[in-house]
């Protein structure tokens, strides 16, 4: 052996007492604690991707555009709340002359550009369409019933349905709103007596084809030069009975053309709202759709029923149940009238002045914006879901059916793991999370406690971190999200170790 062979071999020895010296037991795996249910995190086991979470902004957003504190309302969705998808209705379809200009998104979009990109996130806009343009409907209408026009020879007007879609997809983007995702038909399974347009899962004498409209539109939107993901069919329901007739409709066409599908939740689920299970009730249509479709993303993009508490069970249900990638809620912002919680995150009074608003500052907080910024602030997108599951009691299912943990890993070498745990129980629960091979440097739990009311300030607090056995109590009809900042596989704590083991000496010349 040469001088600098021994030289090498002494140093790699050096480094590896070294490392071997520094080495770091994992710590994740603590001693069972008595009377403390277990919630197994499993880093190994990854499932969906999330895009975001989000809200509408379609009727009554121009409450807030007027509103003087609207930069309060703002920051209250966008740097607190952090949704980071907007979905727009389609105001191209009112446009027949003159400049298109819809000033109103492109604020919240704007807001939400200067918002999110304090913590390097880029908001994504869904455009949905409530009806085309009345020149394409046969009704010559943009309200009540009707479907896609038919030319002279009889033959529904796809193509110039799509070329429509191109023109709109362009107007917004020139006008500062980038389309990243287009819906081309709000609940097409559905007429209304406002801006409807009713498509079917086939063609037929009284109605166009939805499959047809969708391909035609894909074939335009991609000669843009950045051309929108399209989602579908957004129907009223999220039974896989309905949404099958669309979506395999529509993959037997032109199946490059969807990137996802979308439903609402308006169908499918109990009619009693106040029941405690109600949330329960979508799981098996859920379930349905992951094994049906698991390889096409999955958006839920509107929906608005229920209250705090069964709002966040039917997003944590569909996370685990259905593989969702991203949770839409029906209004980011919503009319607000005297004394009511309405179908909104944030509530906005109409008018501009103090001697105008029923609330302080001319908007109320409704409870189900903390409903989804249990998810929303700290699941970004980007983000994994990864296992985590109730170790179940003998003798008591109820446990694993009241309570639920969900588990997101961010993407940067794994350095933050989120927790979204609910205790819909009639109990309190003594908590033990258990991370087995990973190391944590720190924790911070956020609580509500919906038995304290949505008008305390402890609705929703942080609330300190776990204890050194990684326990929490949280109370019953509880949701609460635990942030893990550090999170560290044991083995990558000693890569250097392990990397100076396998290194090998220079070859004698």
């Amino acid at each position: 052996m040469r001088k600098r062979h021994l030289i090498s071999a002494m140093l790699l020895l050096s480094c590896t007492l070294l490392f071997a010296g520094c080495k770091k037991e994992p710590e994740g795996h603590k001693d069972v604690q008595e009377g403390a249910l277990q919630i197994e995190v499993d880093n190994t086991t990854t499932y969906q991707n999330i895009d975001g979470f989000g809200a509408g902004y379609t009727y009554y957003s121009n409450y807030a555009y007027y509103n003087p504190y609207k930069e309060e309302i703002y920051d209250l969705l966008f740097k607190d709340a952090h949704l980071s998808v907007l979905r727009f209705k389609n105001s191209y379809m009112y446009n027949t002359e003159g400049e298109f200009n819809p000033k109103v998104e492109k604020e919240y979009y704007d807001k939400a550009v200067e918002r999110l990109s304090e913590i390097g996130v880029e908001p994504k806009v869904l455009l949905s369409s409530w009806s085309p343009a009345a020149y394409l409907k046969d009704s010559e209408t943009l309200y009540g019933e009707g479907t896609i026009a038919k030319d002279e020879s009889g033959n529904y007007r796809y193509e110039d349905y799509g070329n429509y879609w191109y023109e709109t997809v362009d107007a917004y983007n020139k006008a500062g709103i980038p389309i990243g995702y287009l819906s081309i038909q709000n609940e097409p399974d559905y007429t209304a007596s406002y801006e409807s347009c009713n498509l079917d899962f086939t063609e037929s004498a009284k109605g166009a084809s939805y499959p047809e409209a969708f391909a035609a539109t894909y074939d335009a939107v991609s000669r843009l030069d950045n051309p929108p993901k399209l989602l579908g069919p957004e129907t009223m329901s999220c039974e896989k009975g309905t949404l099958s007739l669309y979506i395999d409709a529509i993959l037997k066409l032109k199946p490059e053309s969807l990137y996802g599908i979308a439903h609402h939740l308006y169908v499918g689920g109990g009619e009693d709202k106040e029941d405690i299970d109600y949330a329960d009730t979508y799981n098996t249509h859920f379930r349905a759709m992951a094994l049906e479709y698991p390889d096409i993303p999955k958006w839920q993009t509107e929906y608005y029923e229920g209250d705090f508490m069964s709002t966040a069970r039917i997003i944590q249900n569909s996370m685990i149940n259905e593989n969702l990638n991203c949770y839409i809620f029906w209004g980011g912002t919503w009319m607000a009238p005297e004394g009511k919680d309405y179908e909104n995150l944030i509530g906005v009074d109409s008018g501009t002045t103090e001697e105008d608003f029923y609330h302080e500052h001319g908007y109320v907080i409704g409870e189900k914006y903390y409903s989804m910024r249990h998810f929303s602030e700290y699941i970004l997108p980007g983000y994994t879901r990864v296992g985590a599951n109730v170790t179940p009691v003998p003798g008591n299912p109820e446990i694993t059916q009241r309570l639920t943990c969900s588990a997101y890993v961010s993407p940067d070498n794994q350095d933050k793991l989120v927790l979204v745990t609910i205790n819909d129980s009639e109990e309190s629960k003594k908590l033990q999370y258990q991370f087995a091979d990973y190391n944590i440097d720190s924790s911070k739990v956020i609580l509500t406690d919906y038995s304290k009311g949505l008008d305390t300030e402890e609705f929703y607090q942080e609330k300190g971190s776990l204890d050194d056995n990684q326990c929490y109590d949280i109370p019953a009809h509880s949701v609460m999200t635990v942030v893990i900042s550090g999170m560290s596989d044991a083995e990558t704590v000693n890569g250097i170790f392990n990397s100076a083991e396998g290194t090998e000496s220079p070859k004698e010349e």
